[in-house]
C-alpha cells in the first residue's frame, strides 16, 4: 500500500515544473477527471459482461457493431491520453523558468506577473494550471490539461469517438433490454447469459436501462459541447476569444441601458426648454472600444482565414 502511494505520488511530481503542472497527469489531480475514467471503464467493462453474450450470434452486422464499439473505445482512449499527456505551456516562459538568471523585460506587455517571465503575445495565464499557454482555447476539468492549438485537433477527435462510442452503447443496451424483457418468446442466448452470469434477466434488463440513461446524458452533453466547436470553428475563434466576445456584449448593453435609464431621469426633473435628443447625446455613456478577436492561426489548420 504504502509503496503503491509513493509510486503514484512519483508519477505525479514528475508531470510537474517547479510547483507547476506540465500536463494533466499532474498533482493535484480533478475529481472530474477521475470520474471521468470510472465512467469509461464502467462502459468498456459493462459492453463486455452484460452486452457482447446477446450479441454473439451469426450475424455480420452485429459483429460490425462490436467491431465498431471498440474501435471509437479505442480511439477515445488514444485521443483523451494525447489531450491529457499534451503540455501546452508557453514556450518563453518555459525557457525563463529552466535560466531564470537571464533577465526578463518586466516593463513589456508580454511580462505574465504570476509566471515571472516574457511569454508570446497570444499567451493567457491559466489560473488552474498556473501557466501562460500558447494560443489558449479553454481548461478541462474532464482532462484535467488545457486545450490549446496544439492539442486542438485531438480534442475534437476525442469529442467525436465518445460521441461515437456513447451512441453504440446506448443502442446496444436498449437491444440487450428488449431481449430481456421478451416475455412472450423468451430469447435461449438471454437464458443461458443470465444464467452464467448467476443473474436473472430483470437484472440484466435494469443494468441495460440504466446504462442506458447514462450514456443518454453524457451523450447529449458531449454532442453539445462537440456542435459548440463545430461552430467555433466557423466563426474562426477560440473558446476564450468567443467568452470574451460575449462578456463584451453583456457589458456593452449593461451600458446603453444605464445610459438610457439615467437619460429618462435626467429628462423627467429638467427644464421642457431643454431639446430631450440633446440631453440624451451629452449624458449617454463614453463609447466603448467594441472587442476585436484576433484572428491568429490558432484555426488555420482547420479552416481557411476568413
Amino acid at each position: 500500500g504504502d509503496n503503491q502511494q509513493l509510486h503514484v505520488a512519483g508519477m505525479c511530481h514528475s508531470n510537474t515544473r517547479g510547483g507547476r503542472r506540465i500536463n494533466g497527469f499532474g498533482a493535484p489531480l480533478n475529481s472530474y477527471q477521475i470520474a471521468t475514467w470510472v465512467l469509461y471503464a464502467w462502459v468498456i467493462l459493462e459492453f463486455v459482461i452484460f452486452i457482447a453474450p446477446f450479441l454473439h450470434r451469426d450475424s455480420s452486422f452485429l459483429w460490425s457493431v462490436v467491431a465498431g464499439f471498440f474501435v471509437s473505445a479505442i480511439s477515445t482512449f488514444g485521443w483523451a491520453w494525447v489531450c491529457t499527456a499534451h503540455d501546452p505551456t508557453d514556450v518563453q516562459a518555459v525557457e525563463a523558468w529552466k535560466h531564470p538568471t537571464v533577465a526578463n523585460d518586466t516593463t513589456a506587455d508580454t511580462y505574465c506577473l504570476y509566471c515571472s517571465a516574457n511569454v508570446s503575445s497570444n499567451c493567457k495565464h491559466c489560473r488552474a494550471c498556473d501557466r501562460c499557454v500558447d494560443d489558449f482555447d479553454h481548461h478541462c476539468v474532464y482532462l484535467n490539461n488545457c486545450i490549446h492549438k496544439g492539442s486542438y485537433r485531438a480534442f475534437i477527435g476525442l469529442l467525436v469517438s465518445v460521441v461515437i462510442m456513447m451512441a453504440i452503447w446506448i443502442a446496444c443496451n436498449a437491444f440487450v433490454a428488449i431481449v430481456a424483457l421478451d416475455d412472450g418468446s423468451p430469447s435461449r442466448v438471454a437464458l443461458k447469459v443470465a444464467d452464467s452470469l448467476g443473474v436473472s434477466e430483470i437484472s440484466v434488463a435494469v443494468v441495460s436501462l440504466v446504462s442506458s440513461a447514462i450514456g443518454a446524458v453524457a451523450l447529449l452533453l458531449v454532442g453539445q459541447l462537440l456542435s459548440f466547436h463545430f461552430y467555433l470553428i466557423w466563426l474562426g475563434l477560440t473558446t476564450y476569444e468567443y467568452i470574451m466576445q460575449q462578456r463584451d456584449k453583456q457589458h456593452n448593453q449593461t451600458d446603453l441601458r444605464a445610459a438610457s435609464h439615467k437619460s429618462r431621469r435626467w429628462c423627467s426633473h429638467s427644464s421642457s426648454k431643454i431639446s430631450p435628443t440633446v440631453i440624451t447625446g451629452n449624458t449617454a455613456s463614453p463609447k466603448r472600444t467594441k472587442w476585436n478577436p484576433s484572428i491568429s492561426s490558432f484555426r488555420s489548420t482547420l479552416v481557411a482565414p476568413k
